[in-house]
């Protein structure tokens, strides 16, 4: 339990996992800092101020100074080390409806816990991002980048299950790639047990100064407060300093 103030750094893809059941995870967000990770879910109900240090982070290492929040350094930058060309899983998830979306293999389990979304389906493994967006094209279903803050927060839509769209997209995906650049997958439905709560605000919190309130819970990147919500991605790498009252 956090007892005294602490700088540390945001990072939404930070996330404390615990295990339920197969399949089944529970998932509250992370802060970084000088004494290792703070599980958020262990402040629920507590009234916490986070106030910006004026520092930014690369949000790709966390060592290096940038200029604004989700940049990254210079090292981070090396084409060498782009995403883009190692391999992804394209997938289907639930936010407000069922979309489509790829994520590196490696960071998939992070990254579907960062969404917010309560399901993730794998469908297929590609060999690079490019042919994952072109997949996620012929899909003809909604990309999970155009997905809103507001859809997260307002939750999916009762009886739909993304089993319902598996075949539509499989069979779009049939016949156009060998094996090596796009390799079908076959799993259960992964399913993520967020800090929900019942009510929510849906005001945005910059951090440009100050923020003091209640934490309620937490949706994907969003962290959730009685006064609004903080965007993790959208602030990744700012340092802050986190206290009670």
């Amino acid at each position: 339990m956090l007892k005294r103030t602490v700088n540390g750094v945001i990072c939404p893809l930070h996330m404390s996992v615990q295990d339920i059941k197969e399949n089944h995870y529970k998932v509250s967000p992370g802060f970084i800092h000088e004494d290792g990770v703070l599980p958020l879910s262990e402040l629920l109900g507590r009234t916490i101020t986070i106030t910006p240090t004026g520092k930014v982070h690369c949000n790709t290492c966390l060592d290096e100074y940038v200029g604004c929040a989700g940049e990254v350094c210079d090292v981070c930058c090396n084409p060498l080390l782009d995403s883009g060309n190692v391999p992804h899983v394209v997938y289907l998830s639930l936010a407000q409806s069922a979309v489509i979306g790829s994520v590196p293999v490696l960071d998939a389990r992070e990254r579907w816990a960062a969404l917010g979304a309560s399901q993730v389906l794998p469908i297929a493994r590609t060999s690079n991002a490019t042919i994952a967006s072109e997949i996620i094209a012929k899909s003809g279903l909604r990309d999970i980048k155009g997905v809103s803050a507001a859809e997260l927060l307002s939750g999916c839509s009762e009886g739909v299950s993304l089993l319902d769209f598996e075949n539509d997209v499989r069979n779009a995906i049939d016949g156009h790639y060998d094996a090596h650049s796009c390799a079908p997958m076959y799993a259960s439905p992964i399913h993520y047990d967020f800090l929900k709560p019942t009510e929510v605000n849906d005001s945005e919190q910059s951090l440009d100064n100050e923020v003091t309130g209640i934490f309620i819970g937490a949706i994907g990147n969003l962290l959730l407060l009685d006064c609004g919500y903080v965007d993790l991605i959208q602030l990744s790498g700012l340092e802050v300093a986190l206290s009670l009252e």
